[in-house]
């Protein structure tokens, strides 16, 4: 049996970088509409919960125009709102993410930024305006890392229980979240 840290039981654990990136991205726009209807990935998603909820997203890409009118049309519906980017170096690339963030109408309640990389994160713990920042570097290198942003009428508490060893050399970072009274 696997242990509770072992990233074996993760979904695609033995598939390569190559193939994974061959799967989503360099296929001709047919099939990447159809991508995840056709993949073990999202198979994977949708067994993994019995809510049709996951059956009804859209995966496909928008611009930004276009996801504001989606935003528009579930606008009271939504509980709980999560951003999630491979920003690869907060440092240098926060200034075009501030931008993106202005062009959506969305404030969402989470935004979750993998490979914030380690240069002067502390700088950009004030990036955006009533959040804040929670994160994770790497060990033994300035590359990698993951960062949190929690607005700040929800509540956070870091749940180090479920953080993986540093032995897989992956960072995580896990938070439990609750909306303030």
């Amino acid at each position: 049996m696997a242990e509770d840290n072992d990233l074996s039981v993760m979904p695609f654990y033995d598939i390569s970088t190559y193939e994974l990136i061959s799967d989503l991205f360099f296929k001709t726009e047919t099939v990447r509409n159809d991508i995840y209807q056709n993949t073990t990935f999202y198979n994977s998603i949708i067994s993994s919960s019995n809510n049709d909820i996951l059956r009804q997203l859209n995966f496909s890409y928008s611009t930004d125009r276009e996801f504001n009118n989606l935003v528009h049309d579930v606008n009271g519906k939504i509980e709980l709102s999560l951003f999630h980017m491979n920003i690869r170096s907060l440092n240098k690339n926060h200034r075009g993410l501030s931008y993106f963030m202005q062009l959506i109408d969305i404030d969402f309640d989470v935004i979750v930024l993998s490979e914030i990389w380690n240069y002067n994160l502390e700088f950009y713990s004030n990036t955006f305006k009533n959040y804040n920042f929670h994160y994770v570097v790497p060990e033994g290198s300035k590359i990698g890392g993951v960062g949190i942003f929690i607005k700040h009428e929800f509540s956070s508490n870091v749940l180090d229980d479920y953080k993986f060893t540093s032995t897989n050399n992956v960072e995580s970072l896990w938070l439990e979240i609750s909306k303030k009274q």
